[in-house]
C-alpha cells in the first residue's frame, strides 16, 4: 500500500465553521494600548499571512502532586483516548494554508486549516484513539490567525520584551519576544455551550480554560523564529474528588447536588506547543497528505 492510500484509509473529519475571515491591515496595539514597533509588528503579520515552515514538539506537564486519571472516576464530557504527544512539522502557504503534522506514522496526526475550511486525519491502532479535543482547541490562534489578527487590533495584550533571561531563552542577540495572554474565546469553539441563544450553558463536569499565553520570538531584522503556545485546562475529576473527600472530613453521607455550585475548579495539565523555524522543504509524505487535504476541502 503507497503513501497516498495509507493517508487515506484512515477516518477523517470534517468540521465547517462559519467564522469569517479577517482581511484588513490591522494596527497592532502593545499592552500599553500603544502601537507595537514595526519589528514586532512586522513579526506578527508574517505569524498571520507569511509562508514559512516550524519543527516543533508537543508536551504535557501534569501538576504537581497529581499523576493523572489513574485510580479516578470517569466524569462526563472527559475526553476519551491519549492525547497527543511528540514531535510535529508546522507549514504554512503563500494560499493561506496551514498543515501539521505528526513525525511519527502511527499514531499519526494531521490538521489543515483553509480558510473556514478545517480537516483531521489521524491513524491509530486499532482500540487505541487519540484524544483531539484540547489540541484543536489549543492551537486555534495559530490555525485561525484571522482570528487572532482581530483580537490584536481590538483588545491588544501584546508585551514587547527587548531584553532580560526571557529573551536569551529564546531568542538570538538583537532579537525580541512578544506576549500575549490569550482569551479563553481564542483557544476553544466560539459559542461552544450556548447553542446559538446568546446563554452561556456552564457545565461543571467540562475543563475549561484557566491560562493560555503566546509568546513570539523575532530576529533582529523583525523575521519570526519561533513560537510557544501554552495552555493549562482545569482538571474537573480532581475538582471533584476535593469536593468529594471535603464533604466526607465535614460529615456528610452524600454528595448535595448544589455544593456542585460552589466547586472550585483545580488546575490541570499543562499543554505546550513549541516550534523553531527551519523552512526546509516538505517531504514525500507532507506533499502528498497536502493534495489530500486539497481534494477534501473542495
Amino acid at each position: 500500500m503507497n503513501a497516498l492510500a495509507r493517508i487515506a484509509s484512515a477516518s477523517m473529519v470534517a468540521v465547517l465553521s462559519t467564522t469569517p475571515l479577517f482581511a484588513q491591515e490591522p494596527e497592532i496595539a502593545g499592552e500599553s494600548g500603544e502601537a507595537l514597533g514595526p519589528i514586532a509588528t512586522q513579526a506578527l503579520q508574517e505569524l498571520t499571512s507569511g509562508s514559512w515552515t516550524f519543527d516543533g514538539q508537543v508536551s504535557i506537564k501534569e501538576p504537581e502532586g497529581q499523576g493523572g486519571m489513574d485510580g479516578m472516576m470517569m466524569m462526563p464530557g472527559v475526553e476519551d483516548g491519549e492525547s497527543f504527544t511528540g514531535g510535529v512539522m508546522l507549514h504554512r502557504t503563500a494560499d493561506d494554508e496551514l498543515l501539521m503534522m505528526s513525525e511519527s506514522a502511527l499514531p499519526g496526526l494531521r490538521l489543515y486549516q483553509k480558510g473556514s475550511k478545517s480537516l483531521v486525519n489521524t491513524t491509530t491502532k486499532a482500540g487505541e484513539p487519540l484524544s483531539l479535543d484540547s489540541l484543536t482547541g489549543d492551537l486555534r490562534p495559530l490555525f485561525r490567525p484571522n482570528r487572532l489578527l482581530k483580537w490584536s487590533e481590538e483588545r491588544a495584550l501584546w508585551k514587547e520584551v527587548t531584553e532580560g533571561p526571557e529573551v536569551a531563552e529564546v531568542n538570538e542577540a538583537g532579537g525580541r519576544i512578544l506576549k500575549a495572554k490569550l482569551p479563553e474565546s481564542l483557544v476553544t469553539p466560539p459559542g461552544g455551550d450556548d447553542f446559538g441563544m446568546g446563554m452561556e450553558i456552564m457545565n461543571p463536569f467540562e475543563a475549561t480554560v484557566m491560562r493560555a499565553e503566546l509568546i513570539v520570538a523575532v530576529t533582529a531584522e523583525g523575521k519570526l523564529q519561533g513560537l510557544r503556545l501554552s495552555v493549562v485546562r482545569s482538571d474537573p475529576a480532581a475538582a471533584m474528588q476535593k469536593l468529594m473527600e471535603d464533604a466526607a472530613m465535614d460529615g456528610a453521607l452524600e454528595l448535595d447536588p448544589m455544593m456542585l455550585e460552589e466547586m472550585e475548579q483545580a488546575e490541570g495539565a499543562t499543554h505546550t506547543y513549541e516550534f523553531s523555524r527551519s523552512d526546509a522543504e516538505l517531504n514525500d509524505t507532507a506533499k502528498i497528505a497536502l493534495r489530500m487535504f486539497r481534494f477534501a476541502a473542495q
